[in-house]
């Protein structure tokens, strides 16, 4: 058996970790190449697929990942907030994000409606930011 020097006693269990766990930017970058390569042959793929068989697997995938889906009572929701925020809009004639910009600065006074707009067009951003990642 052959006795290590400190030196490289400190430098093998480096390189074994590297190896063993994490492949270091040489294994991320043959990982990375292949998942593109991956990706482009998948693209040829579904390019190459007719229409009638680009609605298949649409429905399967779809079908697949039933949380990507918007429930319709939700839909619903978002357009009454949107009619809301639209009725507002056309009634003080301004947009109404820029409404809630001047409102939370304290532009605009305590008037009810102004509330009542605010909490619409909250309810309407939270539900957009939520939902941002199922849309992309």
């Amino acid at each position: 058996m052959t006795r290590l020097t400190q030196k490289q006693w400190k430098i093998e269990p480096l390189r074994t970790q590297r190896t063993r766990r994490n492949p270091g930017l040489r294994g991320f970058l043959r990982k990375s190449y292949m998942n593109t390569k991956l990706v482009e042959f998948i693209a040829q793929i579904i390019l190459s697929l007719s229409e009638k068989e680009r609605q298949l697997l649409e429905t399967k995938i779809t079908d697949a990942a039933p949380s990507l889906k918007v429930p319709e009572s939700i839909q619903q929701d978002i357009l009454d907030l949107e009619h809301r925020l639209k009725t507002f809009e056309a009634q003080y004639n301004m947009s109404s994000s820029s409404f809630y910009q001047q409102f939370q600065a304290g532009k605009l006074g305590d008037a009810m409606d102004f509330f009542e707009w605010s909490v619409f067009y909250e309810m309407w951003d939270n539900t957009q930011k939520q939902l941002a990642p199922t849309q992309s």
